[in-house]
């Protein structure tokens, strides 16, 4: 039997928050926010990531 746990928060800009620099950490790895010109990398714990999936809308553009 698999449990999951799944957990939804609202990020905002407008309150100092990043969205890039939020998934950098939840995923373990490097992500460059290119609006801001700064990069953001959160490796260390990178071992103990059992699942990391990323899913965006249809509708995102391809930039």
């Amino acid at each position: 039997m698999a449990i999951m746990f799944i957990k939804a928060q609202v990020i905002s800009r407008g309150a100092g928050r990043s969205i890039v620099s939020a998934a950098a950490y939840r995923h373990r790895t490097t992500m460059m926010d290119e609006q801001a010109g700064r990069s953001f990398s959160y490796r260390r714990g990178a071992s103990d990531l059992v699942h990391e999936e990323l899913a965006l809308p249809d509708q995102v553009p391809a930039w």
